[in-house]
C-alpha cells in the first residue's frame, strides 16, 4: 500500500512539473538542453519507482521523445543528456527494445554521439543478440561513424543473410573482412537503406545531409584527381562547378567525418 501511494505521489508531482514547465512563461534566455536537462542516477530512479520500474521507464521514454533536440554532442565522455536518459531507461527496463534501437539510432545520426550510441546498441544486443535492427545499425555506427571495422564485421556477419538484410550487405561484409577500410559505396548504400525505411522526418533530413556529403566527397575527389567515370552531378541533380581550376559543390556542405576510437 505504501509503495502504491509513494508511486502515485511521485507521478503526480512529475506530471505537474511537466505541465508547469510547458505553460510557464519563460524569459528569453537560450539554455541548451544539455545544460538544463535533469538526469537522476539509477539508484534514485529505482527508489522513486517504488517497484514500478517499467511504468517509470515508459514515462521517461515519452518525456525524452518530447524534449529531444538536434544539437550535436561531440565530447567522448558518455555524458550527453540523451545518452544518460536512454541508459537510465535501460536500467529500469532492460527488455525495452525500442529504447535500444531508436535510442541508438538517434544518438548515432542526430546527436552525433557515436560512442553513446555504441554503448546503447551493445547493451541491447546483450538482450537481443540475433536481432537484425540492433546488429545492423550498431554495425553501421562502428563502420561508418567510428572506423571500428573489426566490430562492424562481427555484427554485420551475424545478420548479413537475414531476410531483413538489404541485398548489398553480404558484399559489404566481405569487403570489410578483407580490406578493413572505409568504402563510400557501402556507406552510401546503408544510408540510403536507412533513409528509405525511416518514417521520422528529422532523421530522414539528417541522413540525406550525410548522403549528400559522402557523395560530394567521393565525386569531387574523383573529379579533381582526373579519374575516369566520375559522377558529375550532386545528390540534388545539380552539376558540380569549377572554381579556381578545381571542382566544387554547387552548394555548401560539411564533409563527412569519421570519429575514430583512440
Amino acid at each position: 500500500m505504501y509503495k502504491k501511494q509513494t508511486l502515485t505521489i511521485a507521478i503526480i508531482f512529475y506530471l505537474i512539473a511537466i505541465v508547469v514547465n510547458i505553460n510557464l512563461k519563460q524569459p528569453k534566455i537560450v539554455i541548451s538542453k544539455q545544460a538544463s536537462s535533469l538526469n537522476l542516477n539509477t539508484k534514485s530512479l529505482l527508489f522513486f519507482s517504488a517497484g514500478n520500474k517499467r511504468l517509470l521507464a515508459d514515462l521517461l521514454w515519452i518525456q525524452t521523445l518530447l524534449e529531444a533536440d538536434e544539437s550535436h554532442y561531440k565530447e567522448k565522455d558518455l555524458n550527453s543528456w540523451m545518452f544518460l536518459r536512454f541508459w537510465n531507461i535501460s536500467n529500469l527496463d532492460p527488455k525495452f527494445y525500442q529504447n535500444y534501437l531508436w535510442g541508438g539510432i538517434y544518438l548515432s545520426i542526430i546527436k552525433d554521439d557515436r560512442l553513446g550510441a555504441a554503448e546503447i546498441f551493445e547493451k541491447g544486443i546483450k538482450y537481443y543478440p540475433q536481432d537484425f535492427g540492433l546488429n545492423y545499425n550498431a554495425g553501421f555506427n562502428y563502420y561508418a561513424q567510428l572506423a571500428n571495422y573489426k566490430r562492424a564485421y562481427e555484427l554485420f556477419e551475424k545478420v548479413q543473410y537475414s531476410n531483413q538484410a538489404p541485398p548489398f550487405l553480404p558484399t559489404l561484409t566481405a569487403k570489410i573482412k578483407y580490406q578493413y577500410d572505409f568504402d563510400y559505396e557501402g556507406t552510401i548504400a546503408i544510408l540510403m537503406d536507412q533513409y528509405n525505411k525511416s518514417q521520422d522526418e528529422y532523421l530522414k533530413e539528417k541522413i540525406k545531409k550525410n548522403i549528400y556529403s559522402l557523395k560530394a566527397d567521393r565525386d569531387l575527389k574523383c573529379l579533381n584527381e582526373k579519374k575516369n567515370e566520375c559522377e558529375k552531378i550532386d545528390l540534388d541533380g545539380n552539376p558540380y562547378l569549377i572554381k579556381d581550376g578545381k571542382y566544387v559543390s554547387p552548394k555548401p556542405y560539411a564533409p563527412y567525418q569519421i570519429h575514430t576510437i583512440k
